[in-house]
């Protein structure tokens, strides 16, 4: 087994200050988490929506973000299109009545990403709360 040399010219897997990172994600996220962070985990807790970008069968899983709806199939069209409108309501996201399932998949992963970085806050203050100086 072959040992790993250190790199003295770049900082490679650096810790990270805690309670910086705390302070950047808060001024980030602005108030945005004060007015939403709780419904947030309503939002988790009844979403059916599955985001994992590591599942293999993601494209023919009609619950995934990544679902692709089988060309001609109007039943699949009509299940998916209700699927999402759930998700999106659930999310309280308005979109203009179209068939343009992109419109709505791009909505909703802008509203995962906002929840997945509500979710990394949360880690972030219990690091902080708990007393953790630096995180790798």
């Amino acid at each position: 087994m072959q040992e790993r040399k250190q790199c003295y010219h770049h900082d490679i897997c650096n810790q990270v200050n805690v309670a910086k990172l705390l302070c950047d994600l808060e001024a980030q996220l602005g108030s945005y988490y004060e007015g939403h962070g709780k419904h947030f985990h309503e939002i988790r807790r009844r979403s059916k929506l599955q985001t994992s970008h590591m599942q293999a069968n993601r494209e023919m899983d009609k619950t995934h973000i990544d679902y692709i709806v089988p060309p001609g199939n109007d039943k699949k069209k009509k299940e998916y299109a209700n699927f999402i409108t759930h998700e999106r309501i659930l999310r309280g996201i308005q979109i203009e009545i179209s068939d343009n399932f992109e419109d709505w998949r791009s909505a909703l992963c802008m509203s995962v990403a906002m929840e997945n970085y509500v979710t990394f806050l949360e880690h972030v203050k219990h690091w902080n709360e708990q007393g953790l100086e630096t995180v790798s």
